[in-house]
């Protein structure tokens, strides 16, 4: 009957500390779900950061590129207006 009792006690002890393992790894799991969940707000975060500047050159570029190409196109047509001009007068002067 002792041996019984001793294995009894013995049982309820070890389920003890299971259940008081499983409160700690419930705990646990709960700490590391709260930090997955704050790392995944700043990664977020980041990631807009990231968007964000890259529009911002994407922008820039596009800008600067406006800005080349309507600068080229009016040297253009200055350069051929001024060679037009030129030959209208040349004719004219020529009659």
């Amino acid at each position: 009957m002792n041996e019984l009792k001793e294995n009894y006690q013995t049982t309820m002890d070890k389920l003890e500390e299971t259940r008081l393992m499983a409160d700690n790894l419930q705990k646990q799991n709960s700490q590391l779900f709260a930090e997955n969940e704050r790392q995944r707000q700043q990664l977020a975060e980041a990631m807009d950061s990231i968007h964000q500047v890259e529009e911002q050159k994407a922008r820039r570029l596009n800008r600067i590129q406006v800005t080349v190409y309507t600068a080229a196109r009016l040297l253009l047509g200055y350069f051929f207006f001024v060679r037009i001009i030129r030959f209208i007068l040349r004719r004219k002067s020529y009659k």
